[in-house]
C-alpha cells in the first residue's frame, strides 16, 4: 500500500477538499468502458459526504451523476466508483471484497478500508487530506489510475 498526502496542487480551492480530492481520483481513473455519464454511488451520509454530493463533481473530462444508498447486490451493475463513508453500514463496507476484480474504482473513509479491498482509504481526519492506495486491488480491477495521481501526493513529502 502507498500513502500519499492530497497537496493543494491536487485539489481546487473552490471545492470542499473532500470533493476536490474524490474529483479528481475520478479525473485520474479510466475505465475499460467509459460511461457517460460517470455514475457515483454513495453509502454513508456524513457531513463530508454531503459536501460530496453538493458538489457537482464534474471533471474536465467527463460529468459524474450521483446515485445514494443503491441496493448492495446492484452495485456492480450500476456504479462506475463507490465512495463508502465510515458511517456506512457494515454491508455497504463489504462491498469492497465483493468487487474485487471489477472495473468499479472504489474509494472508502478510513485506512481499515483499503484492508477490505478497497482501492483508495482517506482519512478525512487529517488536513491536508490524507489517503492510501491499494495498488493489488487497483490491479486486479481492470481499471487504469494515472500514475500523476500517486506522484502528486508524493511531491507533498508524504512517507510511502
Amino acid at each position: 500500500m502507498l500513502v500519499v498526502a492530497a497537496p493543494p496542487s491536487f485539489t481546487t480551492p473552490a471545492r470542499e477538499p473532500l470533493a476536490a480530492l474524490v474529483g479528481n481520483l475520478l479525473a485520474y481513473t479510466h475505465w475499460p468502458v467509459q460511461a457517460e455519464p460517470l455514475r457515483l454511488c454513495i453509502w454513508g451520509r456524513d457531513t463530508d459526504v454531503g459536501a460530496l454530493q453538493a458538489s457537482a463533481l464534474s471533471t474536465t473530462q467527463r460529468k459524474v451523476t450521483i446515485q445514494h444508498d443503491i441496493d448492495v447486490a446492484l452495485a456492480a451493475q450500476r456504479c462506475d466508483a463507490l465512495y463508502v463513508a465510515a458511517s456506512a453500514p457494515a454491508a455497504a463496507r463489504q462491498l469492497a471484497r465483493m468487487l474485487i476484480g471489477r472495473p468499479v474504482l472504489s474509494i472508502g473513509e478510513g485506512l481499515s478500508y483499503c484492508a477490505d479491498g478497497g482501492m483508495f482509504c482517506i482519512d478525512t481526519r487529517e488536513r491536508p487530506l490524507k489517503f492510501q492506495a491499494n495498488l493489488d486491488a487497483i490491479a486486479r480491477s481492470g481499471l487504469r489510475v494515472d500514475p500523476q495521481a500517486l506522484r502528486i501526493g508524493r511531491a507533498a513529502g508524504a512517507a510511502p
